[in-house]
C-alpha cells in the first residue's frame, strides 16, 4: 500500500498531523526524535508491519523503503522539486526567516537601552 498524499494541501494535511501527533504529547521535544517519529507515522499510513524486532540499530528508513516497494533512490539533482510544492514552500520559508530576523532586530532594539523597573503595588 501507498500513501496517496499528492496535493499541496494533502501533504500539508499529513504534516499537520505529525506535528500534532509529535507535539502534543510532549514526548518528543526535541529535532532529532522527530526523523524517527516521523518514519514511524509514514510506516503505520502504509500499514507496514514494523513494530516488531525493533532496536537501537534498526534502520527505519530501509524497513520504509521496503515496505514502500522503493527499489532506486533517485539522485537529489534529478528530482522534480515543484511536484513536492518546492518554490511554495521555499517562499514560505523566506518570509518566515525575513520575520524572525525583524523580530530579533526588534528585540535587540528594545532591550539595548536603560530599562525602567517600575514597583508595582498589590
Amino acid at each position: 500500500m501507498m500513501l496517496t498524499i499528492n496535493t499541496f494541501t494533502e501533504r500539508t494535511e499529513f504534516l499537520e498531523a505529525f506535528n500534532n501527533r509529535l507535539f502534543s504529547s510532549g514526548i518528543f521535544n526535541l529535532f532529532g526524535y522527530s526523523t524517527g517519529a516521523l518514519y514511524a507515522l509514514l510506516l503505520d499510513e502504509i500499514g507496514a508491519d514494523w513494530r516488531y524486532n525493533i532496536s537501537w540499530n534498526t534502520n527505519l528508513s530501509a524497513i520504509l523503503k521496503e515496505a514502500a516497494g522503493i527499489t532506486e533512490l533517485v539522485p537529489f539533482n534529478e528530482i522534480n522539486l515543484e511536484r513536492y510544492g518546492y518554490t511554495e514552500i521555499r517562499n514560505i520559508e523566506e518570509a518566515y526567516a525575513s520575520e524572525i530576523k525583524r523580530l530579533k532586530t526588534l528585540a535587540v532594539e528594545a532591550f539595548s537601552g536603560p530599562i525602567l523597573f517600575l514597583p508595582w503595588g498589590g
